[in-house]
C-alpha cells in the first residue's frame, strides 16, 4: 500500500476531516508530575493542539562537537535544538563520515532520553554500516514519496524504538514524525474517540503505543476505550513500528493540507513536527482528554485503572542466564542466532519448558540489554559483569532517565539499592515488599518478590550492588540523581 492508497481509505480519510473538525475545540487538562524533563510540573488547561504547544515542555540538552551545551525547554527553544540535531545528522550522512553520524545519532538519543540504541548503532559504526543503513532507509521513511508500506519490511528495518525513530525522524526533511509511547497514545486516543462516534466503519486503525515509567495512563484501555497494541509485543514487530511512522506522517501531512494549523511555522515539514510535538504533550498521560476532570495527582495502578507502569521484570537468574547466553553464543551460534534458537538451547541444555525458557529471555529484550544477535565480544563482556560489563551493555553511558518504561532491569537494581537507604525500623523483606506495593512498583507480594530478587542479581553482577545489597561507588556514578523522582513513592 502507497500513500495515496493509504489516505483513500474511507475510515482514514474520516478521521482525517474528524481531526479537522473536532480537535480545534477539545479541552485537554495537561496534568505534569515534576520530573527532570518537567521541573516542577505543569497544571493547564489548552484548548485545541495549537494551544497545547504554547505549554511545550521538555527539559533536555545535548552537546555539540566543540564540548558546547545545547540546551532546550520551551517549543521555540526545542525546535532550534532539533534543527541543529537534524543538519547535524543529515549532513554527516551525506558526507558518508561514519564517525560523525555516529555522533550525531547519539546526541539525539541523549537529547530524547533514550540512549538503548547505543550498542546498535556503535556496531553498525564499527562494520562501517551505519551511514548506508541510514542511506537505505530514508527513502522508505520520506511522507512525500511513491514506496509501498511493504518496503518497509523485517530485512529493511533492524531495529526500531523510542530512540531510533528519533533519528529517523530528524533526518527525514519531509515532516516524519518521531512516534513515541506519548504520540502513539494521543494518536491512538483520538482515533478512539473518532471510532466510537462512527462505529459503522467495518476497519480500525490500530496506532501502537507503549507503557510510561511513571503511573500515567498511555492505553487508550486505560480509560475504557479500545485497547493499543503494545510496543515490544509480537503484536508490534519492528517493522510495524517503522510503518505506523510512515502513517502517521502521511496523516499528518494531509491534515495540515485540509486546515491552518502552526502555519507560523516556516514549511510543511515545521508543521508536521511542530503537530506532532503536540501529540507528544497530550500523550504524557491520557486522562487529560477527559474534559479537564483529570485527578491533580494520577491514580496509583491499584486504584482501579489498567495500567503497565509496574516495573515488575519476567523471574530470571540473571547471572546464570547472561553466562549460558555466552555459552551459547560461543559454542553453538558464535555469528548470531535468533531469541528461537537459544529458547531451543535452555530446552535441551536445561531441561526447561518453552515457556519457562522465553521468560528467561527477558534480559535480553531490544528494551533490555538488546543481547540477540549482538556482537560476540559484546555478550561475553555482559556476561563477565562488573564495570565492564555494564558499560558494554550501556555503550558506555550512564543511566539516564527517559519517558519509557525501558531498562526495567537496571531500575531494579536501583530499587534494591535505594530501600536499603530508607531510614525505616524494619529493614526486613516484608516491608521492602509492602513499599514496592504502595508505591506501584509491583502490584502483589509475588511480584515484588521477583522485583527484589531480579534487582538484587543485576545489582550484584554488575557490582552496583555489594554482597548486601548495599548501593557502591559504582551505582553512584552509574546512576547520579537520575531516578530520584522515584523515591517519594518509596518513601
Amino acid at each position: 500500500m502507497n500513500r495515496d492508497e493509504f489516505l483513500q481509505l474511507e475510515h482514514v480519510d474520516g478521521f482525517i476531516n474528524w481531526l479537522v473538525d473536532t480537535v480545534p475545540n477539545m479541552r485537554f487538562k495537561l496534568n505534569f508530575l515534576p520530573s527532570r524533563y518537567v521541573p516542577g510540573g505543569l497544571r493547564v488547561t489548552a484548548i485545541g493542539l495549537e494551544q497545547v504547544l504554547s505549554h511545550y515542555n521538555w527539559h533536555s540538552s545535548w552537546t555539540d562537537e566543540e564540548g558546547v551545551n545545547v540546551a532546550s525547554s520551551d517549543w521555540p527553544s526545542t525546535r532550534s535544538s532539533l534543527k541543529q540535531l537534524s543538519e547535524k545528522v543529515r549532513s554527516s550522512v551525506h558526507d558518508r563520515d561514519e564517525n560523525a553520524t555516529y555522533n550525531a545519532c547519539r546526541a539525539i538519543l541523549h537529547w530524547g532520553g533514550v540512549t538503548g540504541a547505543i550498542p546498535f548503532l556503535n556496531n553498525l559504526r564499527e562494520t562501517s554500516n551505519l551511514v548506508n543503513y541510514l542511506n537505505r532507509l530514508e527513502p522508505l521513511m520520506t511522507l512525500v514519496g511513491n514506496q509501498h508500506l511493504d518496503n518497509l519490511d523485517a530485512s529493511a528495518v533492524l531495529r526500531f524504538d523510542a530512540g531510533i525513530t528519533k533519528i529517523h525522524a530528524l533526518i527525514d526533511d519531509t515532516g516524519s514524525p518521531i512516534y513515541d509511547s506519548r504520540v502513539g497514545a494521543s494518536i491512538g486516543m483520538l482515533y478512539a474517540l473518532y471510532a466510537e462516534a462512527n462505529p459503522n466503519f467495518p476497519n480500525r486503525l490500530a496506532f501502537p503505543s507503549g507503557a510510561a515509567r511513571g503511573d500515567q495512563v498511555r492505553n487508550p484501555s486505560g480509560l475504557g476505550h479500545s485497547a493499543a497494541p503494545q510496543f515490544f509485543t509480537r503484536a508490534v514487530t519492528t517493522e510495524m513500528w517503522a510503518q505506523w511512522q510512515v502513517k502517521l506522517g502521511w496523516i499528518i501531512r494531509r491534515t495540515l493540507e485540509a486546515c491552518p494549523w502552526f502555519n507560523d511555522e516556516i514549511n510543511m515539514s515545521a508543521r508536521c513536527h511542530a503537530f506532532e510535538a503536540a501529540l507528544f504533550m497530550v500523550g504524557y498521560d491520557l486522562r487529560c482528554f477527559n474534559g479537564g476532570d483529570a485527578p491533580d495527582v494520577p491514580p496509583r495502578p491499584n486504584e482501579g485503572l489498567k495500567q503497565n507502569s509496574n516495573w515488575v521484570p519476567a523471574s530470571h537468574p540473571f547471572q546464570d542466564l547472561v553466562r549460558k547466553y555466552a555459552e551459547f553464543r560461543l559454542n553453538v551460534m558464535p555469528n548470531g542466532g535468533t531469541k528461537a534458537d537459544f529458547v531451543q538451547y535452555l530446552m535441551e541444555v536445561d531441561g526447561r519448558t518453552r515457556a519457562a525458557a522465553r521468560s528467561y529471555t527477558f534480559p535480553l529484550s531490544i528494551n533490555e540489554f538488546d543481547m540477540i544477535g549482538s556482537p560476540l565480544e559484546r555478550v561475553q563482556l555482559i556476561a563477565e559483569g562488573g564495570r565492564s560489563g555494564l558499560y558494554a551493555a550501556t555503550g558506555g553511558e550512564n543511566y539516564r532517565a527517559g519517558d519509557e518504561r525501558c531498562s526495567v532491569c537496571l531500575v531494579d537494581a536501583w530499587i534494591v539499592g535505594v530501600l536499603g537507604s530508607i531510614n525505616v525500623d524494619d529493614h526486613d523483606s516484608v516491608t521492602y515488599r509492602e513499599r514496592l506495593i504502595r508505591g506501584g512498583f509491583a502490584g502483589t507480594k509475588n511480584a515484588a518478590n521477583t522485583l527484589l530478587y531480579v534487582g538484587r542479581g543485576v545489582g550484584r553482577h554488575f557490582g552496583l550492588l555489594d554482597q548486601d545489597d548495599n548501593p557502591t561507588n559504582l551505582y553512584v556514578e552509574f546512576f547520579g540523581g537520575e531516578l530520584d523522582d522515584f523515591i517519594p513513592r518509596l518513601e
